[in-house]
C-alpha cells in the first residue's frame, strides 16, 4: 500500500507495479486517485489517519505500507502510528527533517526515507518542567510534547475528559507504559506502546506523547503539568 499520492508517492506506486507488486494507492485528494488508477492494482480515495476507513479497505491484510506525505508532518506521523496498529508489520515513511525521522521511529517506521537531502538540521526545545520530558517544535506552528503521568491533574482521567479530542486540539499519538509480568520465575518489565483512544484513562507511570498546533500544546501543557 502507498499512501499518499503526490509526486514522490505516485513513482513509489508505479515502480512497484512495474517490478511486478500488487500495489494499493491510497490518498485523500479525488485527482490524484483518479489520475494513477489505470497504473496500480487498487486507488482508493480515503483519509488516512481515519483507521475504520483503513480497515474496511483490508489494508490491515498488506505485506507492507510505505507512507508518502512527508511534508505533512502531523498526517504523516498519525497514519503511521494507524498503520502500526492495525497490524502491518512493515511500514516504510518518509521524512522531511531528521527529527521527524526520530518521531516517525518511535510510533513504529520499520525504515525511514529522505526523498529529499540537506532539508534542514532538526530543531529541538527541551524545557525543564516536572512532568513534561521534551517539548519539540516541528514547524512555525507545529509541537510535541512528551509528558511523563506524575500527579492526579492528568491521572485517572480519560483523555477525552483531558480535552484531547476536542477543547485543546491536541492529540495523543502515543502511550507508553510500563507492565511487569513473570517469566521463567522472574518478574520482567517491558514497556507497551500503544496508540490510544478517547476512552483510554491515563494513569501513573503513562508517558504520553501528543501533537498539535504549538499554541494549543502549550495551553494542554499549562494547564495539566505542573
Amino acid at each position: 500500500a502507498v499512501i499518499g499520492l503526490g509526486r514522490f508517492g505516485s513513482t513509489v506506486a508505479k515502480t512497484l507495479m512495474s517490478k511486478g507488486a500488487e500495489g494499493i494507492g491510497v490518498d485523500r485528494n479525488k485527482k490524484r486517485v483518479d489520475a494513477i488508477k489505470d497504473d496500480v492494482s487498487t486507488a482508493i480515495q480515503i483519509e488516512a489517519m481515519d483507521e475504520e476507513s483503513l480497515r474496511q479497505c483490508g489494508l490491515e491484510k498488506v505485506d507492507a505500507a510505505i507512507v508518502c506525505m512527508g511534508l505533512d508532518v502531523e498526517e504523516s506521523i498519525l497514519t503511521t502510528a494507524i498503520l502500526k496498529k492495525i497490524g502491518i508489520k512493515k511500514v516504510v515513511a518518509r521524512a522531511s527533517t531528521s527529527l521527524h525521522a526520530d518521531i516517525l521511529k518511535m510510533v513504529g517506521a520499520s525504515e525511514i526515507v529522505f526523498p529529499e537531502t540537506d532539508i534542514g538540521e532538526k530543531v529541538a526545545i527541551k524545557l525543564v518542567s516536572p512532568g513534561l520530558e521534551e517539548f519539540v517544535e516541528l514547524g512555525e506552528d507545529l509541537s510535541l510534547a512528551e509528558i511523563e503521568v506524575k500527579t492526579d491533574t492528568l491521572s485517572g482521567k480519560s483523555l477525552k475528559d483531558l480535552g484531547l479530542f476536542g477543547r485543546y486540539k491536541v492529540r495523543p499519538i502515543i502511550i507508553k507504559r510500563k507492565v511487569k509480568y513473570e517469566k521463567e520465575g522472574e518478574v520482567v518489565e517491558e514497556e507497551i506502546r500503544e496508540l490510544p483512544g478517547p476512552d483510554y484513562v491515563v494513569s501513573d507511570g503513562d508517558t504520553l506523547l501528543v501533537l498539535g498546533e504549538t499554541k494549543d500544546v502549550e495551553a494542554f501543557v499549562g494547564k495539566y503539568v505542573k
